[in-house]
Parts: structure tokens; C-alpha cells; sequence
């Protein structure tokens, strides 16, 4: 009896020992995957990085295209016309991020800051919607990931936020907004507000 409970007890600590690593690498991943999210400029243009793994590149063409993160490595995957899927080892020191190529060629890009609209938002307030996203990019688009993606041009008027080309904002598209810390909050014309958080800063 007393060697059946020294064996499970031994189980029970291995089951412990392992949910934590399961734990550690998830948080490690989520780190990883959150450092990098934001807009970043250098010599190569300027690249943006969305939390739910598409990234949007703007250099002498704007397209969007996908990434994934293991460890020190980032494979990006444009659309076809654009290129092939490369993998680059990165690095984030401070505000700049490192791209190397398997050539060795280095691309370093410096994180683009503001405590303006720019950014990277997800909605957080209706229950159904919340996690939801919008980016808006220095270059006046934005994109909003809803149940279907929708692109644009935006335009700012004091506290006034003008949309054009979006399917979400058709019948009326000119919004007042407010930003407080991380919050960001666009109202219609009939008071109705919708509540986003700032997840990554362009």
C-alpha cells in the first residue's frame, strides 16, 4: 500500500511539474507573438504586424500577407505575386526590430510610436463582437477584422473620424471619437459607443 501511494504520489508531481512548462512556453509564446505586434518603418518601408497572425507590408506596393513565430524564427508568406515564403531569424532590443535572411542580409526596422489613434485596437464591449480588431495605419487606411475584413481610407477632424470604403460604416460615416490610456471610444450620431483597447502601438 505504502509503495502504491509513494508511485502516485511521484505521478501526481511529474502531472505538476509538466502543466507548468505547458504554462511557461504558452506565456513565452504569447510574449513573443505581443512584442511584435505594432507598425515598424526602416529602409525596407514600413511593415505591420496584427495580433491574429496577418501582417501588412508597405513598400512601393501595400499588401497583406501572413506570419507564424517559433522561437527566434518568423516565416512570413505574402500572396503568390508578391514573393515566396521566407523564414528570417528576428530579434527585438528596445524599440528595433532585426530581420536576418538565410544570406545573412540584415533589415532593421524602428517601432513606430504614438499616443494618437495609431495602433492596433480590439473591441472589447459587446459580448458576440468583443476581440474584434481595427488598425489604423499612419499612411490614413485601416482594416477591420469583423466577420468578414474590411479596408479603407480614414480621415480626422478634430474629434471627428470620417470612414470611406467600408461596408461597416456605409449608412453613416462620420463617427466622434475619444482616446483615454489604452481606450479607445467611437461614437455614433445617436450616443451609441463602442469600446476598443489598444493592443499594439503604432
Amino acid at each position: 500500500m505504502r509503495k502504491r501511494q509513494l508511485i502516485l504520489a511521484c505521478v501526481l508531481i511529474l502531472l505538476c511539474i509538466l502543466l507548468l512548462v505547458a504554462c511557461n512556453n504558452n506565456d513565452k509564446k504569447r510574449i513573443e507573438s505581443e512584442s511584435i505586434i505594432g507598425e515598424w518603418k526602416g529602409k525596407a518601408g514600413k511593415i505591420a504586424f496584427l495580433e491574429d497572425g496577418e501582417y501588412i507590408s508597405m513598400y512601393f506596393q501595400r499588401y497583406s500577407g501572413s506570419y507564424t513565430l517559433k522561437g527566434n524564427k518568423i516565416t512570413r508568406t505574402p500572396p503568390v505575386k508578391y514573393g515566396m515564403q521566407t523564414v528570417y531569424t528576428y530579434s527585438i532590443v528596445g524599440d528595433t526590430l532585426t530581420f536576418e535572411n538565410s544570406r545573412g542580409e540584415i533589415f532593421n526596422y524602428t517601432k513606430i510610436k504614438s499616443n494618437s489613434l495609431l495602433g492596433v485596437w480590439r473591441r472589447e464591449d459587446e459580448p458576440g463582437l468583443s476581440g474584434l480588431t481595427i488598425a489604423f495605419l499612419e499612411d490614413g487606411t485601416y482594416m477591420e477584422k469583423c466577420f468578414i475584413r474590411v479596408t479603407g481610407s480614414y480621415s480626422i477632424k478634430g474629434n471627428e473620424i470620417g470612414f470611406s470604403s467600408s461596408i461597416r460604416y456605409a449608412k453613416a460615416n462620420v463617427y466622434t471619437y475619444s482616446i483615454e490610456g489604452d481606450t479607445l471610444t467611437i461614437k455614433n450620431s445617436s450616443g451609441g459607443a463602442t469600446n476598443y483597447t489598444r493592443i499594439g502601438g503604432f
